[in-house]
């Protein structure tokens, strides 16, 4: 199966999911297919209500899973370490995904957060690849693909992980909805033809004024469309946008991506 067919396979499972534990079984298979060892997915708070049992999930508290061992996820806990994270704190820099190896770049390394990758690394938890996750009106999250120590990352399927990541979020998130709520079904806002229009070109790279003419309409009808489109999802940027389409199943990826960029992702697994 192509690496697009899997993603899209991987989404569609994502929707038909409802439990916080069934969430992680999904993504720690996705991540073994991959070539991960282990992934972790947090918001950026006190996590102390965090438990492997999940509870923090399905009450609604915060977005939390990991397939790395329970003394890890608790001696992390237990000890605040997401306060001084250097990954955590390298998502506050940026929004784009980065390797272990990368973080120098985007922060300075102080010796507490040297500290911290020390203790990780005597958990056998090595190099990572880490996708900062943004809303807006919510805390930071972040997913980190890892490896065990002394094994390299599959550079090969970064591009993969990262739509991975985006696609189980969007998941956590809907589940803390729908448990804040009482277990009612959050049901996705409808959105007009010629706004699922915009959104598809937005998430192809295009800017407004280019869709206006693609389109045939004026630059401003675009951006009222998409502006009704934000509100109606309660985000305030246009790639948000695109990935709460993508997890409510009302566009595709397919719909998103070239047969070239296609051709390029799947080869990243040859």
């Amino acid at each position: 199966m192509g690496r697009v067919r899997e993603i899209q396979a991987f989404m569609d499972d994502l929707r038909h999911t409802r439990t916080p534990m069934g969430l992680q079984q999904l993504m720690s298979d996705m991540a073994r297919d991959m070539g991960f060892d282990i992934v972790t997915m947090y918001q950026h708070v006190d996590l102390s209500p965090v438990r492997p049992s999940l509870s923090h999930m399905r009450c609604g508290t915060l977005v939390g899973v990991t397939t790395c061992p329970v003394s890890w996820a608790e001696h992390y806990r237990d000890h605040n370490l997401v306060a001084v994270d250097p990954r955590v704190l390298a998502c506050r820099r940026t929004s784009s995904p980065f390797r272990t190896d990368e973080m120098g770049r985007i922060i300075k390394i102080t010796s507490a957060q040297r500290d911290v990758a020390h203790r990780q690394s005597r958990a056998n938890i090595g190099e990572g690849f880490t996708v900062p996750l943004h809303f807006p009106g919510e805390p930071s999250g972040s997913c980190t693909f890892s490896m065990l120590c002394g094994r390299s990352l599959p550079m090969r399927n970064l591009a993969m992980a990262n739509w991975i990541a985006s696609s189980a979020y969007q998941a956590g998130r809907t589940m803390l909805m729908r448990a804040r709520n009482r277990g009612a079904a959050v049901e996705p806002p409808h959105l007009t033809e010629r706004q699922l229009q915009c959104i598809v070109l937005v998430g192809r790279g295009l800017g407004e004024g280019v869709i206006a003419k693609r389109l045939g309409i004026a630059r401003e009808t675009v951006k009222r469309h998409l502006k009704n489109a934000r509100l109606s999802h309660g985000v305030t940027k246009s790639i948000q946008l695109v990935t709460q389409t993508l997890h409510d199943g009302q566009i595709t990826l397919r719909d998103l991506i070239s047969e070239q960029e296609a051709e390029a992702l799947d080869a990243g697994a040859a």
